[in-house]
């Protein structure tokens, strides 16, 4: 039986997913089930879905259908019922998309920094390493998920992605944390690096967003001559405010957005392989 490897980045804006065969992405806007008496199609991402006996919609149709759909579950962990349906269903979407099976699967997913504890990477492996039976827009699908691991952000999508120089700062903007990381000789250095408790979706403006991350790296003890590797999804629009003052910024990758999901991907290939 052939193994799928994925690294998957369940946030609360998009899912991003990277395997063997390429990646995907998808809105990750979640909601209640519910009669629709018009049918519209609002985007390729549309999905009824059952999950573990739990029905709901996801996708484009779920920010166009519910009042709060286009909302999504801010916080710091990412161990709760929202984090395994996206998780589910970015597993469902990339076996769909390139003709692979989900009957053994083994993925790494991530975790923001400060929420990067034994006690929560157990509960999310517990939510996530077992089979779970869906349904997709009527198509029944098991999915049995062997293996689990669980990586910072911010820091899988560094190790996952070749640097010329290990002593770097990582800026991880996400929609509802950004996580700031710091790395000396390749190894994170935990007294400079944290989780903001705010994204995209929190402050929208980039250039204040860009104020809020400047003044809170810089009390971690940043320096404006540090090298700075932003990923994300907004990191090609946050990359000029940020060079405002860290004039050494660049992105990390050339697809930035999908960094996180590279890196847990690169993780789980060396480890599950």
């Amino acid at each position: 039986m052939n193994k799928l490897i994925l690294g998957i980045d369940a946030g609360n804006y998009e899912g991003k997913t990277a395997g063997l065969y390429g990646v995907d992405a998808w809105y990750t806007n979640i909601s209640a089930s519910k009669e629709r008496k018009v049918i519209e199609v609002f985007g390729e991402d549309d999905m009824e879905f059952v999950v573990n006996g739990r029905k709901g919609i996801a996708g484009s149709i779920a920010k166009y259908e519910s009042r709060f759909g286009s909302k999504g579950m801010y916080g710091a962990s990412k161990a709760h019922w929202y984090t395994e349906v996206r998780v589910l269903l970015s597993i469902y979407r990339y076996a769909v998309k390139y003709g692979v099976s989900a009957n053994n699967v083994s993925i790494v997913v991530g975790q923001p920094y400060v929420v990067h504890t034994d006690a929560l990477k157990a509960e999310l492996k517990s939510m996530l390493q077992k089979s779970h039976a869906i349904t997709v827009n009527g198509e029944n699908m098991t999915i049995n998920i062997e293996e689990v691991g669980v990586a910072p952000e911010g820091v899988g999508a560094f190790w996952g992605n070749t640097q010329e120089n290990g002593t770097c700062k990582v800026v991880d903007v996400g929609s509802g944390t950004v996580n700031a990381i710091s790395f000396e000789d390749y190894r994170v250095t935990n007294y400079n690096s944290n989780t903001l408790n705010y994204g995209t979706e929190v402050i929208t403006e980039m250039d204040e967003l860009a104020i809020g991350i400047i003044q809170d790296t810089t009390a971690l003890g940043w320096s404006s001559a540090d090298r700075v590797l932003i990923c994300g999804g907004s990191a090609t629009e946050m990359l000029p405010h940020l060079q405002a003052h860290y004039g050494k910024a660049v992105l990390l990758s050339a697809q930035p957005k999908y960094a996180n999901a590279v890196g847990f991907y690169t993780l789980a290939n060396g480890s599950f392989r």
